[in-house]
Parts: structure tokens; sequence; C-alpha cells
């Protein structure tokens, strides 16, 4: 039998509310929350990060979690404020 490998707490610990960028994917959100799960007998954990502008939380390994740049803290912040505009002007 070989032993239960617990979740690894990951490198990169964001604050609540803090930007974040998920390196599999490229999205860039506000952090929420770490969550574990327990899946197939071992603990796993997920990330939550929220868009910009709000919106569903997406999901993300935590050891996918990186400090993003300005500039694509800014490219997200825009893509989120003309994805509105265009729901409101239609």
């Amino acid at each position: 039998m070989t032993p239960r490998k617990a979740a690894q707490p990951p490198a990169y610990r964001p604050r609540r509310g803090a930007a974040v960028r998920d390196a599999a994917t490229g999205f860039v959100g506000l952090f929420q929350a770490f969550e574990s799960k327990a899946v197939d007998q071992r603990g796993v954990q997920t990330a939550f990060i929220r868009p910009f502008g709000g919106g569903v939380e997406v999901e993300a390994a935590p050891e996918m979690l990186r400090e993003p740049t300005q500039d694509e803290i800014l490219s997200a912040k825009v893509a989120a404020e003309n994805k509105r505009s265009r729901e409101r002007w239609g």
C-alpha cells in the first residue's frame, strides 16, 4: 500500500482580491479563495479566480497561479470594460 500524498500548498499564495494569472490558460482576474476537495481518496486544491468586472469564477490549479504583469492586468480590465459596454449598448 502506497502512502497517501497530502495536497501540497502552492508556492504562490495571493491575498483575496489580488490580481492573478493562470499560467495554464492565460486568464487574468482577481483571486477569491483556495478550496480543498477530496478526489479519489486524496486532497486536491483548487483556486477560484473572478473576472475583472464581475462574473462567474473560474477554477485554476493553484500551482499554475502567477503574478500578472501590469500589461496583462490592463489588458484584462480593458477586455472586461469592452464586454460590459457591448452588453449595455448592444
